[in-house]
């Protein structure tokens, strides 16, 4: 991939317009900063007159690998991921459950789950 793809640019400007939101924690906002600095470097050695074969494989390396690092990243912010409490029955307060209740004159298909008090 090319360090100036625009598919690269879009996730770096997202990265970073996310770090200036102000709605990241410090710890994710210092995550969204880092991916937009190491872009900005990344730009700065690519802009380099003719870099050889070898530098430019590696550059085009890192864009993808940088790429990858700033879907993880933002799939997380915007796809926080499900916590769990617990498993049915597996949990020592009761109150807790979900159990299956059966509605009278209702078919089978539309039992609904209640929350047990």
């Amino acid at each position: 991939m090319n360090p100036s793809n625009l598919v690269l640019t879009k996730l770096h400007a997202v990265c970073d317009g996310l770090a200036k939101s102000g709605r990241l924690t410090p710890a994710d906002s210092k995550e969204a900063r880092d991916l937009h600095d190491e872009w900005v470097v990344l730009i700065d050695q690519s802009g380099n007159p003719s870099p050889d074969a070898g530098m430019r494989l590696h550059l085009e390396t890192h864009a993808e690998e940088l790429a990858a690092r700033m879907v993880d990243f933002l799939a997380g912010q915007f796809f926080l991921p499900v916590q769990v409490n617990a498993t049915r029955d597996q949990n020592a307060n009761p109150d807790l459950d979900f159990r299956p209740v059966e509605i009278s004159g209702e078919p089978l298909s539309a039992t609904i789950l209640r929350e047990r008090r």
